[in-house]
């Protein structure tokens, strides 16, 4: 997760449990209003009326975890090679 690679090691315990007590948390609440807007207009067409509302939040958080990871990756790629040009220096190359 990105979030455990944010963090520092000692903080990792902690960052994992907040991290699952979210995930926990948005599941349980999606299950509850679907269910409940499911149960209040009846299966076929509560069905579409609970998941499209949903689908906003879902895409929102696909977006945002793409543009971290790409940011993840970018300060990965830049940390690499600041250590091959530490490398090629102390090696006199």
């Amino acid at each position: 997760m990105a979030l455990l690679g944010a963090v520092p090691v000692a903080r990792a315990g902690t960052a994992s449990g907040v991290s699952n007590t979210f995930r926990r948390l948005g599941s349980a609440l999606g299950v509850a209003v679907s269910g409940a807007t499911v149960s209040a207009q009846g299966l076929v067409s509560g069905t579409a009326s609970a998941l499209l509302p949903a689908a906003g939040p879902v895409l929102t958080a696909g977006l945002l975890a793409l543009a971290l990871l790409r940011r993840h990756r970018k300060a990965g790629a830049a940390d690499a090679h600041r250590a091959e040009q530490d490398a090629g220096v102390a090696s006199g190359v």
